[in-house]
């Protein structure tokens, strides 16, 4: 009897060690992710994000510049080029969140 509650009670405390190994693994695994994704996002953020801008930049002083001597169509273009950097930037500005969750 007193053999089998032995039994019993180390076979509880390897399940408990078990349980919290399993644990302690998940959280490495959420950790090396969440640095993983918060080195990513800062990698494209000082990257593309930074390259989107600067082509914003440039596109709107063409822009102004394109108003007194560029043709209809070229100013157009010009518009469209302009409009499609800035819905990149609004792209990589979600995805940038989405690398990055709040902390609770």
């Amino acid at each position: 009897d007193r053999l089998r509650d032995k039994m019993k009670a180390q076979t509880i405390l390897t399940q408990k060690l078990a349980s919290d190994r399993a644990e302690s693994t998940g959280q490495t695994k959420e950790a090396i992710s969440s640095e993983e994704r918060h080195r990513i996002a800062r990698e494209l953020h000082d990257s593309v994000s930074q390259q989107l801008f600067a082509a914003m930049m440039l596109l709107s002083a063409l822009n102004e510049q394109s108003e007194k001597s560029a043709t209809p169509a070229m100013q157009k273009q010009l518009k469209m080029v302009e409009s499609i950097v800035n819905e990149s930037q609004s792209e990589m500005r979600a995805l940038l969140l989405h690398l990055r969750p709040t902390q609770i």
